[in-house]
C-alpha cells in the first residue's frame, strides 16, 4: 500500500521539499518524507509540506519522529523507490508521466461514455494523441497489471485504433470472469474478422463456446457474431438456443440458423424450433465436424467467481 500510495504521488506530479522546521517519516526502504506530521488516530498520522497534505495509515511506514530538523527548502525531496518506478513505467511504456497522465485521462473519458456513439466521438481525439505518443504501446504495456474495468477501457482503445492487432488482447478478454468484458471481446472479435474479410475456425469456435456462456448479454452477441461468421459447423449450437427462455436469444439463434443457411426468414413456418431441426436432420450430414453443445466447454467455467469492476 505504500508503493501505491507513493507511486500516485508519483503520477499526480506531487513534489514535497524540505519544510524549514519539520518532523521525519521514515519508510521500510529507508527513504524519508519530511514536513509537520499530526496524529489523527491510532491508525493513521497526516503529513503536511508545502501547502500540500498527505495522510498515511500506519502500515504505510517503518516510523516516524518529531524534531525541528533543518533542511534546505529549495532541495526536492527524493523518493528511491518513485524514482525507481518512474524509470521502469519509462522504459515498459515509452511514455513520460505527463504523457502518462494525458493516455489515462482519455482512456477514463472513454468508459465515462455509456453509448457506443458517445464514445465514438472521442475516437478522433485518441487516433491524434496516438500521433503524438505511442498509445497502443502504452495499451499492451499496462494491460495485465491493470484492474478489469482498467483492462475493458484499454480494449476499447486498442479496437479504436487498431482492431487487427488488438486480437490478442480480445482473446484474454473472451476467457476473462467479468461478463461485460467477455461481451465486449465478442464484439471486437467480430469487427477484427469482418476487417480481415474472413471468419476462420477459431473465431466460430470462440463463439459457439458463447453460445453456452453462463451470462445471457454474451450468449445473444455470440449468436449475432455467428450471424456474421455464416459457418454451418455453429448450427447445433444455435438450434440448442432456439429452446431458450430468454425470446432475444430465441430470435437471435433463429436470425443466424437463417443467414447461416442462406433461407429467407419470410419463408419460414411459425414453430421455428421443429422446422430447423428438421431442416438439420435433412442437411446436416453434409457438414463436416458440427460443434455440438456438449463437445464444447463455456468460455468461463460455470462455476466460476464472477468478477465486479471497482470504478
Amino acid at each position: 500500500m505504500h508503493n501505491v500510495r507513493l507511486l500516485t504521488m508519483a503520477i499526480a506530479g506531487v513534489s514535497f521539499a524540505l519544510a524549514g522546521f519539520s518532523d521525519t517519516v521514515t519508510f521500510s526502504d529507508g527513504s524519508t518524507l519530511e514536513g509537520d506530521v499530526n496524529e489523527i488516530n491510532e491508525n493513521c498520522v497526516e503529513l503536511a509540506a508545502n501547502g500540500e497534505t498527505l495522510l498515511l495509515q500506519r502500515t504505510e511506514f517503518a516510523s516516524f519522529e518529531y524534531n525541528e530538523k533543518k533542511g534546505d527548502p529549495s532541495k526536492p525531496l527524493a523518493i528511491p523507490i518513485v524514482a525507481q518506478w518512474e524509470k521502469e513505467m519509462q522504459a515498459r511504456t515509452g511514455l513520460n508521466s505527463e504523457d502518462r497522465e494525458k493516455v489515462c485521462a482519455l482512456l477514463d473519458a472513454l468508459v465515462r461514455e455509456e453509448g457506443a456513439e458517445d464514445r465514438k466521438r472521442l475516437e478522433p481525439d485518441l487516433v491524434e494523441l496516438n500521433k503524438k505518443v505511442d498509445v497502443i504501446k502504452f495499451i499492451k504495456a499496462t494491460f495485465e497489471d491493470s484492474g478489469i474495468s482498467q483492462q475493458m477501457q484499454r480494449l476499447e482503445a486498442y479496437l479504436a485504433l487498431d482492431p487487427v492487432s488488438a486480437l490478442p488482447l480480445v482473446q484474454k478478454g473472451l476467457v476473462t470472469a467479468f461478463p461485460p468484458m467477455r461481451e465486449r471481446a465478442v464484439r471486437g472479435y467480430v469487427s477484427i474478422k469482418q476487417k480481415a474479410g474472413k471468419f476462420d475456425k477459431e473465431a466460430v469456435k470462440y463463439f459457439a463456446r458463447g453460445m453456452i456462456d453462463p451470462d445471457l448479454e454474451v450468449r445473444i452477441s455470440s449468436g449475432h457474431a455467428l450471424a456474421e461468421a455464416g459457418d454451418k459447423t455453429a448450427t447445433p449450437v444455435l438450434l440448442a438456443s432456439l429452446g431458450a427462455a430468454d425470446p432475444r436469444l430465441r430470435n437471435v439463434a433463429d436470425m443466424a440458423l437463417a443467414r447461416v443457411w442462406g433461407v429467407d426468414p419470410a419463408t419460414l413456418p411459425q414453430d421455428r424450433k421443429a422446422f430447423w431441426n428438421d431442416y438439420w436432420k435433412t442437411n446436416g450430414s453434409t457438414v463436416a465436424g458440427p460443434l455440438t453443445p456438449e463437445s464444447l466447454a463455456p468460455l468461463v467455467d460455470r462455476d466460476a467467481p464472477i468478477l465486479i469492476a471497482n470504478h
